[in-house]
């Protein structure tokens, strides 16, 4: 039986295809909000026999029956989608389709029920090895559940987006339409998801900040003005704290795992020692390379402060309200000391190198404007005696054709190849046109 709380992904292969055995199948638990999905490993084969045990979620009834359309016909012929299916001819093209429609339908079902409550088993289009919950995403045409991988492949074929005006788009637009027909998280609105969210890389920076109230909030805040920020520039923008997030974790071994406790005054040492990570600070130089980066950090930071004591006065936590204050004052005081101050001093020391390097380029060159050579009567000749094939053919010359051309007359030393290709070509554009 499994657990509550707990989401476990069949692996086996589809109905009607051979697959070995699924013994000792891995579950992982979907933990709280604050912290990220765990990995599943590698799931073991047991006997190696062929199996027939995929079942599937009935439509109608929800019970989970392995031959779907025997049932259908069975417990279900009163049905008016089964009756459609039963008056098709048996055996054919479109009964076999019309089945598989149900037996999506059943499964989509049953998979959005899992996912909104978070305790359950998901039903895959096709089992494999190692799928975990994060790595499935819907098809939106069929309906049917697919790894990210393979969800690319079978939206190109998909029986049913014929006829489809939205049908070709890039690799990412089918797991962003996907993604828009399972339920969404609980603490993210659902304009902010489809405009912002569901066009984001589906990564562990995406998982992280979807699973953090305090950077949604702050995505949240900066989409309500439309007018000002851009869907791209909000994703960049909370993508940012997100990567943050995602090193100081690192550093402390999850004992920090979200942004609401790294905004605390102890954690400020480690917020600034992350961004001078991310923004690939030299100790050598006392230089960013990624000097704007670790500027855009700053501003969002100080801003992520402001909506956590919002958010605690309108709770009502003192403690928090406190805690984020403390943190904004000790904040602003050291912040232009530790990185502000020395993302200027990269910024002059770049901007000093490139006036050096605009200083030697703008040098007044003594160079004369080169008029164009006339081509004499004996070039002209040459070049007729031995490209007379490409004159009468109207094909421009190759480069070895002109560069032999130039090779053997003396008179044609002091051109290049590029000009007896050129003068070739402009020869065959006067002779068309005439």
């Amino acid at each position: 039986a499994v657990e509550p709380n707990t989401v476990k992904v069949e692996e086996n292969l589809l109905e009607g295809s051979s697959s070995r055995s699924s013994e000792g199948c891995e579950i992982f638990a979907i933990p709280e909000p604050a912290e990220e999905l765990p990995k599943v490993s590698v799931v073991k084969r047991g006997s190696l026999k062929n199996v027939w045990d995929k079942k599937h979620s009935c439509m109608f009834c929800f019970k989970n029956v392995n031959k779907m359309s025997t049932h259908l016909q069975r417990v279900h012929k009163k049905e008016s989608p089964v009756k459609r299916v039963m008056a098709m001819a048996k055996g054919s093209y479109e009964r076999r389709k019309a089945w598989a429609e149900l037996l999506n339908q059943g499964d989509f079902k049953h998979n959005y029920k899992v996912l909104k409550s978070g305790s359950g088993q998901l039903i895959p289009r096709y089992r494999t090895k190692n799928k975990s919950a994060e790595d499935c995403v819907v098809c939106s045409f069929c309906k049917g559940l697919y790894g990210k991988s393979l969800l690319y492949v079978h939206y190109k074929t998909c029986s049913q987006r014929k006829g489809t005006a939205n049908a070709r788009g890039r690799k990412g637009e089918a797991v962003r339409q996907g993604s828009m027909l399972m339920p969404l998280p609980s603490n993210v609105s659902e304009g902010f998801f489809s405009h912002v969210v569901a066009r984001m890389q589906k990564d562990d920076v995406t998982r992280i900040i979807l699973n953090d109230s305090l950077i949604v909030k702050f995505g949240e805040r900066k989409f309500c003005a439309t007018e000002c920020y851009t869907a791209s520039y909000i994703s960049t923008r909370i993508r940012e704290l997100g990567r943050l997030l995602k090193v100081v974790r690192l550093k402390t071994d999850m004992k920090v795992s979200t942004l609401t406790q790294a905004l605390h005054p102890e954690n400020l040492d480690l917020i600034i020692q992350s961004v001078r990570e991310l923004a690939e600070f030299n100790e050598e130089n006392h230089h960013f390379r990624k000097s704007s980066l670790a500027l855009r950090l700053g501003h969002s930071i100080k801003k992520c402060a402001s909506v956590l004591r919002a958010e605690a006065i309108k709770i009502g936590d003192e403690e928090l309200v406190e805690q984020a204050k403390r943190f904004d004052s000790l904040f602003s005081g050291n912040w232009f000391d530790y990185i502000t101050e020395i993302q200027s001093t990269s910024k002059t020391v770049f901007n000093q190198q490139t006036q050096k390097k605009q200083n030697v380029e703008d040098k007044p060159k003594m160079r004369k404007k080169m008029k164009r050579q006339p081509w004499s009567e004996d070039e002209i000749n040459a070049v007729k005696r031995h490209l007379s094939d490409c004159i009468v053919t109207g094909m421009v010359p190759k480069k070895a054709q002109a560069m032999k051309a130039v090779a053997a007359e003396p008179c044609l030393r002091s051109r290049s190849w590029h000009n007896v290709k050129d003068y070739v070509y402009n020869l065959i554009k006067k002779t068309k046109e005439k």
